[in-house]
């Protein structure tokens, strides 16, 4: 009996008024043209923002994340995407930057086309760069790694990632020390 209602509540509540559009998006396994992709991918990405949404406002993207939060389908960021989308062509070997500083967001006009340096330069401006380790930490590592303490405690006590060490350890990093 529960069950029953549950069910009638979500049928009203899904339920379409006459006129009401809603994006239809078609994603099948189907081969689809690339003409057909970027119109659901189009379509998809705006759906994700707000009914009120100015340019001012993130549109987040509410599907799937990669790491650090970055909105992805598949193997594809969806932040270059929308911008490939709704701004135009993004150069071979250029970042595509937010200006809100939110990996989930797909507004084209919070993003906008940088290098590796350019991104690391507005991030540290930002403040979002905060290095953990200085001249005195990573002798202090190095010690401790000639000493055979085992790479992942140093990196615990350090509140860096075991990678770091271990390329510190092996010279890739910190070279001048």
């Amino acid at each position: 009996m529960g069950r029953e209602i549950l069910r009638e509540k979500e049928k009203k509540m899904t339920a379409l008024k006459k006129g009401d559009k809603v994006p239809q998006v078609t994603w099948s396994r189907k081969k689809q043209t690339p003409e057909q992709r970027d119109e659901n991918w189009r379509t998809r990405i705006l759906a994700c923002r707000p009914s009120f949404a100015d340019e001012k406002e993130c549109w987040i993207w509410d599907g799937c994340t990669a790491n650090r939060g970055y909105a992805s389908l598949g193997s594809e960021k969806m932040h270059r995407i929308s911008y490939r989308l709704f701004v135009g062509s993004i150069p071979i070997g250029a970042l595509i930057c937010h200006h809100c500083d939110r990996p989930a967001c797909v507004n084209p006009f919070h993003l906008f086309v940088g290098t590796q340096k350019e991104n690391m330069c507005d991030a540290a401006h930002k403040g979002r760069l905060v290095k953990k380790l200085n001249h005195l930490k990573v002798r202090q590592i190095r010690v401790f790694l000639g000493a055979g303490i085992k790479i992942r405690a140093i990196a615990k006590e350090y509140g860096v990632h075991k990678a770091l060490v271990t390329a510190i350890k092996r010279g890739r990093v910190w070279r001048n020390l």
